[in-house]
């Protein structure tokens, strides 16, 4: 039986699409080996904060409850996201565990973790996002997350850039997490952009001027890691 990983995209909570990281995902599914689900989740300016983050658990109940029809094991199911993706699998994450079904790892690659409205976008597009104005809700913001509401998640994976805005947020959360004793690493990759790791990929627009040698090369030095690691958290889970 197989591992399951859930993988969400990025691209601000109202843009991107699941079909950009299919070689990505199919990558992994590969060389895991794994389940690989690529959620296509409902974009924020559709259904607000926690709809898209419902998907994700509604999968991975869905999955546990029908794993012998995929070849799955329950035990070995991890999330990964990718900017707000991974904003969307820190908080299902969470999700999963206050109703009981653990998960072998998180991976979180250049996470947002912490949705209060600020200088920029997020000032521009939380209240979108939460219309309701409960951006500092633990699984909107996990940042702001109790210990006691963080103590026992699934081990993390982090992934950050160093020219990236949204990195003190990630480094944030991974002390916070550490804190309350959760087993975490952290990969850096100083000269990275955000959203390098996608960007690179031949599913993404060409002409995107993330798309450089350069980046090409963390995206593919990032892609092993992410592989060594998930491998080594499923074969302890």
């Amino acid at each position: 039986k197989l591992p399951v990983i859930f993988n969400m995209h990025g691209g601000a909570w109202i843009g991107g699409d699941a079909v950009l990281m299919e070689t990505f995902c199919e990558k992994l599914a590969r060389e895991i080996p794994a389940v690989v689900v690529n959620v296509n989740y409902q974009k924020a300016d559709v259904e607000p904060f926690p709809y898209a983050m419902d998907e994700v658990v509604f999968a991975a109940k869905y999955m546990a409850a029908h794993a012998d029809e995929y070849g799955a094991d329950p035990e070995k199911m991890a999330v990964m996201g990718h900017s707000a993706g991974a904003q969307i699998a820190a908080g299902a994450a969470m999700k999963l565990k206050e109703e009981g079904i653990r998960l072998a790892c998180q991976a979180l690659i250049y996470p947002c973790t912490d949705m209060r409205p600020q200088p920029g976008l997020f000032e521009m597009i939380a209240p979108m996002l939460f219309p309701e104005k409960n951006w500092e809700h633990r699984w909107a913001s996990p940042v702001l997350a109790s210990q006691e509401e963080l103590s026992g998640l699934a081990p993390a994976i982090f992934v950050e850039c160093g020219l990236d805005e949204l990195k003190p947020q990630g480094i944030a959360y991974a002390r916070r997490l550490i804190d309350a004793g959760v087993p975490v690493k952290v990969k850096e990759y100083a000269q990275a952009l955000h959203g390098f790791l996608e960007v690179n990929r031949p599913d993404y627009p060409a002409e995107d001027p993330r798309r450089t040698p350069e980046q090409d090369a963390y995206r593919a030095d990032c892609e092993n890691y992410l592989i060594w690691e998930l491998r080594a958290c499923f074969a302890e889970g």
